[in-house]
């Protein structure tokens, strides 16, 4: 009886400790999130004075990809070409 009580407190503290985990990931994500799309906000507000050839071009020098949301189309969406390997960056977008 008493072995069990003991294995049993055992295994709690280890999904107690698997949840917590999961719980910090899950709060960073949503703080990656909300950065995000606060930017994304700012963005939708920024008003380009360049031609859009000119802005493209820039953004091709400068190594800036861009990122097709399949959820949003209101939006388009450059990232440093770095980021191309990044999945957990380029999946919070």
């Amino acid at each position: 009886m008493l072995f069990s009580r003991l294995a049993a407190l055992r295994i709690l503290r280890r999904i107690q400790r698997v949840l917590s985990e999961a719980r910090d990931q899950c709060l960073k994500a949503v703080s990656v999130t909300k950065m995000i799309r606060r930017d994304l906000e700012v963005a939708a507000e920024f008003d380009i004075h360049v031609p859009i050839s000119e802005l493209l071009h820039r953004l091709s020098i400068t190594g800036h990809i861009l990122v097709v949301l399949p959820h949003n189309d209101n939006y388009v969406v450059f990232v440093p070409s770095m980021e191309n390997t990044n999945l957990t960056f380029l999946a919070v977008l």
